[in-house]
């Protein structure tokens, strides 16, 4: 950070804008240990690829842009909350971070143990950077699933949608997570639900089941879509994942 230059309104405040562009590494990835150490830089996209390879991956950062940078992702608490895996707090295993009254401070690392007491890194997931700067991550992968798929489902409107979704979220049928978003200026409402399983009839199995319960509540199957899913690229939208708790 630096106080050169003219002033602006967000240094008017006290604040400053900084660019971690060129910290983009993939530091370190352990498939035995099943850990990735990424620099918040590093596109999430990188990460994956990376992670894949080894047959990992991060479910907290299951349906974000692959463009996102991961320090952004974890610092405002996003990633889709997933009844099967739960959120990004839940695998940020450490940190290293500035914070303006300590410097540069470490905290946690590859295992649970190397953390005793408060949760200093969980507490970052979601602060958007008012507790300190993230420079890099400590992050727990788990398998990739053997088999999965999403479908996304259009509703007429996003009252219906959101109406939906509690059903959807059914345990009993097992969806490994469900979302739901809604265009801002108002239109149709979609539903955007997945599934996995280490059968890839199963599969298709729980995918059905989830689209007989949508058309039963008002929903058209809208389309079945490649992996990673995308859905209403580019417009101003209301999103949000479905807590089964």
């Amino acid at each position: 950070m630096s106080d050169a230059g003219p002033a602006t309104p967000d240094r008017a405040r006290g604040r400053a804008i900084v660019s971690l562009g060129r910290l983009d590494r993939i530091v370190a990835l352990d498939s035995e240990s099943c850990t990735a150490i990424a620099e918040a830089g590093a596109p999430i996209e990188v990460l994956r690829e990376a992670a894949r390879s080894v047959g990992l991956w991060c479910p907290g950062l299951r349906w974000l842009p692959g463009s996102t940078r991961l320090g952004a992702a974890v610092a405002g608490g996003h990633g889709r909350r997933s009844r099967a895996y739960g959120a990004v707090a839940d695998y940020l295993l450490g940190t290293r971070l500035v914070t303006p009254s300590s410097g540069l401070v470490r905290h946690g690392g590859r295992a649970i143990k190397n953390a005793s007491g408060y949760n200093l890194s969980a507490a970052f997931a979601g602060a958007r950077g008012e507790l300190g700067v993230l420079l890099e991550v400590t992050l727990r992968l788990v398998p990739e699933p053997t088999f999965r798929a999403a479908r996304r489902i259009r509703f007429d409107t996003g009252k219906l949608a959101l109406a939906a979704v509690r059903f959807l979220s059914d345990p009993d049928l097992t969806a490994a997570a469900v979302e739901v978003v809604t265009p801002l200026n108002g239109g149709p409402g979609y539903s955007l639900v997945e599934v996995e399983d280490v059968l890839g009839a199963n599969v298709d199995l729980r995918l059905d089941r989830l689209a007989k319960r949508a058309e039963d509540l008002g929903g058209r199957i809208d389309e079945s879509i490649d992996w990673p899913p995308r859905i209403l690229e580019h417009r101003p939208i209301f999103r949000f994942g479905v807590d089964p708790r």
